[in-house]
């Protein structure tokens, strides 16, 4: 399972590559910001959800 200081830390960590396109090359900014917006979801999602070793057997 994932702590919370990891997942902000992941969520920082994808933010940094949006706020760079915005200084960067503003013109382009909204469509990296969507697509990363879902990347950071995706991955939390991921991170957070129970891996299959750790799901007992019904």
């Amino acid at each position: 399972m994932v702590t919370p200081r990891q997942a902000i830390f992941a969520t920082a960590l994808g933010l940094v590559p949006t706020t760079g396109y915005a200084v960067w090359s503003p013109e382009v900014f909204p469509y990296v910001a969507v697509v990363n917006v879902v990347l950071i979801t995706v991955a939390l999602y991921l991170m957070m959800s129970p891996s299959q070793e750790s799901v007992s057997p019904a």
